[in-house]
């Protein structure tokens, strides 16, 4: 579909972007990924919805707003501050709005709408979850 064909360019070029980080479409509990693919970095690209279509005669269902996540997940170190987590999850955020920034020109229509980070709460064990869109 052309929604995963989106989906799949999205992820191969964050991938390409970032190749020290693991790229997916594959949601996993952070507690059954690998200590050394955390460490590393996760960007999990899912995609949450479609609407606001155009509906006028002859284009209904079409020009749809595409709705994206991507869940960001880092490990530090055992014995750092509960602060290194917050830097960290800085690290992917500025990843992502880099990103946005620089899409493939088959991207370009991709917004960066927010984002919200763990806090500390799960230290040492970060996560950030973005919020993005697309609109044709």
């Amino acid at each position: 579909s052309e929604l995963g064909t989106r989906m799949t360019l999205i992820m191969t070029s964050l991938a390409a972007m970032y190749p020290d980080r693991i790229v997916t479409r594959d949601f996993r509990d952070p507690a059954q990924r690998s200590e050394q693919d955390l460490r590393s970095g996760i960007y999990t690209l899912l995609s949450s919805g479609e609407g606001q279509y155009t509906n006028v005669p002859g284009y209904s269902a079409q020009e749809g707003r595409h709705d994206m996540l991507i869940v960001a997940d880092v490990l530090i170190g055992e014995g750092d501050a509960p602060s290194s987590v917050e830097d960290a999850e800085f690290d992917l955020v500025d990843e992502i709005k880099a990103f946005v920034r620089n899409l493939p020109d088959t991207l370009c229509a991709m917004n960066l709408m927010s984002w919200v980070q763990s806090g500390q709460i799960a230290a040492p064990r970060g996560w950030v979850v973005f919020q993005l869109e697309y609109i044709p």
